[in-house]
């Protein structure tokens, strides 16, 4: 089943950018620039994670997880990223996906000999990101338009990966993993108080995130 995505005042006439303009905007600064630039490799990072994984580590983390982390590395490292033409960004996005799993897998096998194989994936199922969605369209007014579920969660992968490290561990604990809030306080050491405020606030970071990318997902119907 599609999932509505919050409502969006947009201009649906923004001209298409290139990845090079992409990139170039996102040298300025611009956040979501470079944001729209990774979700045009997203797919074929995933295929190429998906390839990569060893089975065994399969059972525990997704090729969802190690995408959302590369693009959270990328976002920190991207004042040291060079545009060199075409082929050059994905290049860049492939090695920090490719380091990314090497560190997975030794982190697992490193835990696996101490009795301890335990990775715990953020994308569990579509539900989980359908739950999240659901959440960001509280108290949200005239939809504008909709996104398909598969091009949400491309979107949130981006936007996850923005937001600062602690929103980005009490939103997947939340609604990706579906702890309490009680759970997420003591793992945090915070308190419930301080959660549901950090919520709130991860979720309006999120939703301007989604409602600008979604824009850039849109155009390509």
């Amino acid at each position: 089943m599609w999932c509505q995505v919050p409502s969006f005042r947009v201009n649906r006439f923004m001209p298409a950018l290139t990845e090079h303009e992409l990139i170039e905007r996102a040298q300025l600064g611009d956040r979501l620039a470079l944001g729209q630039a990774f979700l045009q490799h997203q797919a074929r990072l995933l295929r190429r994670m998906a390839a990569r994984m060893p089975p065994s580590l399969g059972r525990l983390i997704s090729p969802e997880d190690i995408v959302q982390q590369c693009y959270k590395r990328a976002f920190g490292d991207f004042g040291t990223f060079e545009y060199r033409g075409n082929g050059s960004f994905y290049a860049w996005l492939q090695t920090i996906a490719d380091h990314q799993l090497l560190n997975t897998v030794k982190a697992f096998k490193t835990q696996k000999r101490g009795g301890q194989a335990r990775l715990i994936s953020a994308f569990t199922n579509g539900g989980s990101v359908h739950d999240l969605v659901d959440a960001l369209a509280d108290d949200v007014e005239t939809p504008s338009f909709c996104l398909r579920q598969a091009e949400t969660a491309q979107a949130l992968h981006v936007a996850l990966a923005e937001l600062p490290h602690d929103y980005q561990e009490v939103v997947c604990r939340r609604y990706l993993r579906g702890e309490e809030i009680g759970e997420i306080a003591t793992a945090m050491d915070r308190t419930p108080a301080s959660v549901r405020a950090m919520i709130l606030r991860a979720k309006s970071r999120l939703r301007k995130t989604l409602a600008k990318l979604s824009l850039f997902l849109s155009r390509g119907k």
